[in-house]
This record gives C-alpha cells, structure tokens and sequence, in this order.
C-alpha cells in the first residue's frame, strides 16, 4: 500500500545502492605444465529501497559476500574450482508488494545461497 503523502524528495533512488566496493586479489603461479591462480572477491553493498517510497519492509540491509576461486590454465585444458557466497549470507534479491485484492502481500526473492562447482574446458 502506498504511502499518504506522493512527495519523494529526499528518498533514495530505488534500487540504486548510495555506495558499492568490490575488490579482489589474485595470486598466480607456475604449476603442471601451466599458471594456477587463487583468488578472493568481496563486494559490499551499502542499503538498497525496493520502492520509490523507501518503505522501510521493501528494503535490503547492507551486506557483504565473499567468493573464491582456484583456476588453472595450460596450453589447452583450463579449469575452476569455485565456492560463490562463501559465507551463506541471506540476501534479499527484491522485494515488492502484491495488489490489494490480495490482501497487499510482501513478494520478493533471495540472492542464490553458498553455490560450488567445477568448471573444466579444452581448447582445440
């Protein structure tokens, strides 16, 4: 349901963060007839608003997530473990709410939990 009052002046932009890092580092070597890299990427996102109105349940909390990732590639083969959302952190996706003959429920959907996997490839 809306607010009273239409005025937005002074709100947040909606689904625009005030402030967004991501960083990573990286360490390569030589190893196996080819370069294996380690690597770690962080990304801090400040609070986001589902509405224009920036009501206070349509919201995402700041957060931060981090995600690993251990490469390697030769002359052909290359290859990726990886571990995304490495510490399982619920993160709302997005939010908003439902129509009024539904009694103006809250929808919305998460960010995807702790996600792992291998990744092979061969280049001809």
């Amino acid at each position: 349901m809306l607010p009273d009052n239409p005025d937005r002046s002074g709100n947040n932009l909606h689904e625009a963060p005030d402030f967004m890092v991501h960083a990573g580092a990286e360490y390569k070597w030589r190893a196996l007839d080819g370069e294996l890299r380690l690597r770690g990427e962080l990304t801090y996102t400040s609070r986001v608003y589902f509405d224009a109105y920036n009501t206070p349940q349509l919201t995402r909390a700041p957060n931060t997530k981090f995600n690993a990732f251990l490469n390697y590639s030769g002359d052909h083969w290359e290859g990726s473990l990886y571990v995304l959302n490495l510490t399982n952190k619920t993160v709302i996706a997005n939010a908003l709410i439902g129509a009024g003959l539904e009694g103006f429920p809250m929808l919305g959907t998460l960010e995807p939990p702790r996600t792992y996997g291998i990744k092979v490839g061969y280049h001809f």
